[in-house]
């Protein structure tokens, strides 16, 4: 039937060359390897035997090959293949640690002008909460269903550890898959018309935002590819959101360098605002009527993060959206118990001054429990970070606090300062330290609340 098919096929065209591939569970002998060879031969065949062994090598020796077995016989993969890449990468995206309702989110302009850019770098940059990781968050999550682009999402912690973005890749995609070996290469298989969307996870977590934010432009700029760095990055595209504080603390001599790659975040115009009250209302089963929804959208100033994180069951001061946000959820978590309702607060509060006296707004879970435990406070606190609405232990990052976003952070610090304000208790020197600037101001009177 083989010879049929070949024989007819060079009818048409002389030139057809033909390869025979036996497969065979068994170890044929010499004799009979010859015998299948010389049967080629006589008919213009080119025959191969994968035989047991030659299988094997393959499964136990190839990305590809251990990937088939990782599939059909549920080894445990140890080299990188693109397939593997792309599941890795897959995870990470839906473990992207964003709290905002989905289903709410809206089409927006930058999302467009993201998914226009070809990279290599791309610095998103914008005001807190404006949406930027949520729009790369969407330009990975946009890609998920194109089997020639592999999504991942990178820590700042790893970055900070890696002496490169390969490095920070390979150690990242190890965090998802123990298994995969140390040594695991990227160039192997990102062939020509593959391609790799990265994204960092939040860079203002970073122990030094502004040295993490200057290595990651190095790694990617043009002056990296000017010494061959690039050419084996082709089709790579890294974005970063970065806030305005950061930008503003490159050297002067520096800027013009990043500025090719940076794009400002488009802010919200009243029509997506307006959608995303829309969908967030729906999502909580209350309709709004197109002129509902704009009135509240203009009421919360068109901010993406007072939209998401106001109850659309209320409209209240704009002012006072995350002041209600951090109630809402310190009422959740006491699920009715009034004095636990109290504790809670309280250890809050122990929390937030222990930041304030010790200058750290990421402490280690250890620090956290050293605070709480004189005021006997440091049950509650861990169930109130295993609670994760408003403070948790970040996965990575030896165990650091996080917040459920950093004007949640900003706003509990400036409310602790407040409450020193009412009660007479705020020490002179502190006044004087550049350290508390910002929260002071916002706790003395101003508006904390957004």
């Amino acid at each position: 039937m083989v010879c049929g098919s070949s024989f007819a096929e060079r009818s048409r065209n002389p030139e057809t060359s033909v390869i025979l591939f036996l497969t065979t569970n068994e170890e044929p002998d010499q004799e009979l390897a010859r015998d299948v060879v010389s049967f080629g031969a006589d008919h213009r065949l080119d025959v191969r035997i994968l035989s047991r062994s030659a299988i094997a090598h393959v499964l136990d020796h190839t990305p590809e090959g251990q990937s088939v077995r990782r599939r059909l016989l549920g080894v445990v993969q140890e080299m990188l293949s693109w397939d593997l890449l792309r599941e890795l990468g897959a995870r990470s995206v839906d473990e992207y640690p964003l709290s905002d309702d989905k289903s709410a989110r809206v089409s927006t302009r930058t999302q467009i002008a993201l998914r226009a850019r070809k990279g290599p770098l791309t610095l998103l940059s914008g005001p807190s909460g404006s949406g930027k990781s949520v729009a790369a968050h969407d330009w990975l999550r946009s890609a998920l269903d194109d089997k020639t682009i592999a999504c991942l999402v990178l820590r700042e912690r790893t970055l900070e550890d890696a002496r490169g973005l390969d490095e920070a890749i390979i150690a990242e995609l190890r965090v998802l898959h123990p298994a995969l070996e140390s040594g695991a290469s990227l160039s192997s298989i990102l062939t020509p018309g593959r391609k790799l969307r990265l994204v960092v996870e939040d860079l203002a977590n970073a122990n030094d935002p502004l040295r993490l934010f200057e290595r990651i432009v190095g790694w990617l700029s043009s002056t990296s590819a000017a010494k061959g760095e690039g050419a084996s990055r082709v089709g790579w595209h890294l974005v970063c959101p970065v806030q305005y504080r950061t930008i503003g603390s490159v050297p002067v001599e520096r800027v013009k360098t990043i500025e090719p790659y940076r794009v400002e975040i488009t802010p919200l115009t009243p029509h997506e605002a307006s959608e995303a009250v829309r969908r967030r209302s729906a999502s909580q089963e209350r309709k709004l009527t197109t002129a509902e929804a704009s009135s509240i959208a203009e009421l919360l100033g068109h901010d993406p993060l007072l939209i998401g994180l106001h109850d659309p069951s209320e409209v209240s001061d704009p002012s006072r959206v995350i002041e209600n946000y951090v109630a809402r959820k310190l009422d959740q978590f006491a699920a009715g118990r009034p004095t636990i309702r109290i504790r809670v607060e309280r250890a809050l509060v122990t929390l937030t001054e222990a930041m304030l006296q010790q200058r750290t707004i990421s402490p280690t879970l250890n620090e956290i429990i050293a605070w709480s435990t004189p005021a006997g406070y440091d049950q509650i606190t861990c169930d109130l970070l295993d609670f994760g609405e408003l403070v948790s232990i970040a996965p990575s990052g030896k165990g650091r606090l996080s917040f459920r976003h950093d004007r949640v952070r900003d706003w509990l610090l400036s409310d602790c300062f407040r409450r020193q304000f009412d009660s007479s208790t705020l020490v002179e020197d502190v006044l004087e330290e550049p350290f508390y600037a910002e929260w002071i101001g916002a706790g003395s009177g101003f508006d904390y609340g957004r």
